[in-house]
């Protein structure tokens, strides 16, 4: 089994991915961890296997999935 998890807001959730990172390990999972933050320099922005940096959510321009149909991609998973 190969989970994808996304996180937004990655701002400073080190300890929680590297957690996350460490479970799927421990589980035997081969999945990926992705990242979001309107920051580009977002300290956990650093440990997510992808990082997509996106508007404010007070941003008027729709953000959608302009930023997420690629991601899938990358771990084997088709997008619809």
């Amino acid at each position: 089994m190969q989970p994808i998890v996304l996180f937004s807001s990655v701002g400073r959730r080190a300890q929680l991915i590297e957690c996350f990172r460490e479970s799927l390990r421990d589980l035997s999972f081969s999945g990926g961890i992705l990242g979001m933050d309107c920051s580009k320099i977002a300290p956990a922005a650093y440990l997510v296997d992808e990082f997509f940096h996106v508007p404010r959510c007070t941003d008027p321009r729709p953000a959608g999935t302009r930023y997420l149909p690629q991601a899938p991609r990358k771990f084997g998973c088709a997008h619809n």
